[in-house]
């Protein structure tokens, strides 16, 4: 198994297949006798459709369209990942530091970390719901210079480098399409 797309479909039809049966016996036995909760089946499902996307993805690529349309995207992704670890960064301080604000907040009891996580994700693409959490904070003035560094820094330049990034892929793969549809096309007539 050297093809990567004849990898993803074994994995996830074994996956999709396992989780089938597990349904059918959580529905045919006894309560007391399930051996995997159906919340976790339903889990396993979602893992199966998600990997079985991306070999449609990837048979997709005999189509031009599809092929000019994934290899984008593959190349969008590559080049993201150093913005996206920069971003991580960002969210994770963001996060330290909110939740050493909220703690002053809190009558005695600790924040939620994992919120407060959340919340500086959502943050970051451009959701301002946590100005609502710090209104009463006697740490005002830390927070909203916090809250203007992770506008400019999260939202102007790092999501602005994304667009460029993604606008300078599009422009490579655009440049190479031929040799790309044709490349995609051959890889999958190899694999049959």
């Amino acid at each position: 198994m050297k093809d990567p797309a004849n990898l993803f479909n074994f994995l996830a039809l074994g996956i999709i297949i396992w989780a089938f049966i597990q349904t059918a016996r959580t529905f045919t036995e006894a309560p007391e006798l399930r051996v995997v909760p159906l919340q976790f089946l339903r889990l396993v499902y979602v893992w199966g459709i998600l990997i079985q996307t991306f070999v449609l993805l990837y048979y997709l690529q005999v189509f031009d369209f599809w092929a000019t349309f994934v290899r984008s995207l593959v190349q969008i992704i590559i080049k993201s990942l150093p913005l996206a670890a920069t971003l991580l960064v960002f969210v994770a301080t963001q996060t330290l530091i909110f939740y050493v604000l909220a703690m002053n907040n809190q009558d005695g009891e600790l924040p939620n970390f994992f919120i407060v996580a959340i919340d500086s994700y959502r943050f970051a693409l451009g959701d301002f719901n946590i100005v609502d959490t710090f209104g009463t904070s006697p740490n005002k003035i830390v927070f909203w210079i916090m809250f203007f560094i992770g506008t400019i820094v999260q939202i102007l330049i790092i999501l602005n480098m994304v667009v460029a990034v993604m606008s300078s892929s599009f422009d490579e793969v655009s440049a190479t399409n031929e040799a790309n549809i044709f490349k995609a096309k051959l890889r999958c007539i190899k694999d049959y």
